[in-house]
């Protein structure tokens, strides 16, 4: 659940360091004071830190938000993919395995315009009906923690 702030500190982190706010050798240091001020967490070392893992050593500045971007679209979408082959009749499919309806239904409103679409916001409009939107992710979050949680 902590994942996404996990990635707001890695961008907050590559921002500062391509503006030259930051150096190298201080992002240690900023990490573990973020994962404190941010999640609460100490970090014992740099292995469990900034360097868990290989991002970063191979080139791989600002990728992480495609992570986050990512879950929050893939929620929206399938919340239009519920409403077009009907939630229960969907999730019902997904338990017994079967994945053709929702793959067919993600070819034709997703896959075959391919990255026509300008940014994953003109994407959400289209298919979606609206803008992209943290609130599908955070009732995900919701439904999904309480469930496992029993709250």
């Amino acid at each position: 659940m902590t994942y996404p702030l996990h990635v707001i500190l890695r961008f907050d982190i590559e921002r500062a360091l391509m503006a030259g706010d930051l150096e190298v050798g201080d992002v240690p240091r900023v990490w573990a004071q973020r994962m404190k001020s941010d999640l609460g967490l100490e970090v014992p070392d740099d292995g469990v830190g900034c360097l868990q893992d290989i991002h970063w050593s191979f080139g791989a500045i600002g990728y992480f938000p495609s992570y986050t971007l990512g879950a929050l679209l893939a929620c929206q979408l399938f919340g239009a993919a519920g409403r077009d082959l009907g939630d229960e009749a969907l999730r019902a499919q997904l338990r017994r395995g079967e994945f053709a309806p929702l793959r067919e239904w993600l070819r034709e409103h997703v896959h075959l315009a391919g990255s026509l679409d300008a940014s994953a916001d003109a994407l959400a409009r289209r298919v979606c009906g609206e803008p992209l939107s943290p609130e599908p992710f955070l009732a995900y979050l919701e439904q999904k923690y309480a469930r496992i949680y029993e709250l």
